[in-house]
Parts: structure tokens; sequence; C-alpha cells
């Protein structure tokens, strides 16, 4: 049986997802270029070439070119129209943003590929995860995954994979063990990973917010792992190559 891709698609391009996610995460833009710089820089990566892969409204992309060196070249590739609209008018002359992934990758065949590739919250809405996977892995010299992990103890308590599914669109879920598990079958080496949580942005407003998430605080201070594993609420950034 064909699974039923283009259904999923079209909640991208339809409104839907944006009636729903009205900034299309863009809060989170800041934190996770912040992120991926680190993750760079402790890695000892340059990269004067970057594309990401479902950049949303391009956000990361303008967060983090303000964090590489001058001159670098970054590309953001993103399918839905409502979100590629916004990300298309914030290019510059080192930033541009392009509809069709696949057709700009086998313009490049000659070129090389990118020295690095984003792939930031996107792999657990794709119905073909792995094939995802195997197909943008040529596409770059080094890879950086974000990846949510909604599975713990008080996710499936709560029903968090449903919620996530029915809200940001989740299609797979995964703990660390399982996120990495399918990037390494996908034919990666992982080369760093860490663990990502809420209470690394800035702190929220209005002290109900911030009582509710010192629990997660204290716990993620002792043991970022546990937190994970009991409380939730992280994701994982990997630093991968093609292996």
């Amino acid at each position: 049986m064909t699974f039923p891709q283009a259904t999923f698609i079209a909640r991208y391009q339809d409104g839907e997802y944006l009636s729903v996610n009205g900034d299309w995460h863009e809060g989170d833009a800041h934190w996770k270029a912040s992120h991926v710089a680190a993750i760079l820089h402790a890695n000892g990566i340059a990269p004067r070439t970057v594309a990401d892969a479902g950049c949303g409204t391009g956000g990361v992309l303008v967060q983090l070119q303000a964090m590489l060196p001058p001159g670098a070249e970054l590309t953001g590739f993103e399918i839905a129209e409502p979100a590629f609209r916004v990300a298309a008018a914030r290019g510059n002359a080192h930033l541009r943003f392009v509809h069709d992934f696949a057709e700009e990758h086998a313009a490049r065949a000659d070129g090389g590929a990118f020295d690095l590739l984003l792939a930031m919250d996107v792999f657990e809405h794709v119905p073909d995860y792995l094939g995802f996977l195997e197909r943008v892995r040529p596409a770059a010299r080094a890879h950086v995954f974000h990846v949510p992990l909604d599975l713990s103890v008080k996710g499936l308590l709560t029903g968090l994979p449903m919620h996530r599914r029915a809200t940001v669109g989740h299609l797979h879920y995964y703990t660390p063990e399982t996120a990495r598990a399918s990037i390494e079958d996908s034919g990666y080496r992982i080369l760093d990973q860490r663990l990502t949580h809420a209470v690394m942005q800035p702190a929220p407003v209005g002290w109900k917010r911030r009582l509710r998430r010192l629990p997660d605080r204290a716990l993620h201070a002792v043991s970022p792992a546990w937190g994970q594993r009991l409380l939730g609420g992280h994701s994982l950034l990997v630093l991968a190559e093609p292996a």
C-alpha cells in the first residue's frame, strides 16, 4: 500500500499548519542557531556553504548568518508556500531561498556538496523519514539534525505524541536512542551530540509559568538524560557525516 504522503504535505501548503503555528516557530530561531554554532565551534567546523532543508520562514539561517564567518553562502529550502513567501523576502547577497531541494542538488552535482546541511525539527514530519535521511546524505559533507524527543514517562502519561501529531504534525516519535539509531541506520557517522531543552531558552514570562518549569530545571541540572526519560521536553542535536 502506498503511504498517502500528499495528505500530510497538504497541511503545510494549504495554511492549516500556519493557522495552528502562527509564527512557524520563528521564536526558537536564535536559540536553535546558537546551538548549531556551538556544536560547529566545538568540533572545529567553519562551513563556507550551508543548506537548511525544511527552513520554514528562514529564521535559523538569518540568525546563523551572523554567527558564521563573513562571506558564508547560505541556502534555505522550503516546500510550504506560506513559509517560503516569508523566507524569500529575507534573502540577501549571501542568503537565498529555494523551493525545490532535488532540483538544486542536481544542479550542484558538478560543483560539489554543501559543507553543511541542517535539518532542524524536520524528519519527524516526513512520512518516509529514513528515505529522507538517505536522500539528503550525499548533499553535504557534514549534517546537523535537531530531533524533538516526544517519548518520555510524562509524555506517555499525558498523551504528548498524539498532541504533537495534531498540533505540530509529528508523525514519528523518538527517544535519544531511537533518534541516533535512525540517523546511523541511514548511513551516517555521529561526530557529536547533545540534549537541548526548553529550560535553556529565555525564562518564561509570568510567575505561574516559571513555577511550572522548576521541576524541569531542577532535574535537567542534575541529569539531562534522566530529565528526558522522566519529564521530557528535550530535543537531540546531532552533528554527523556520511559514513
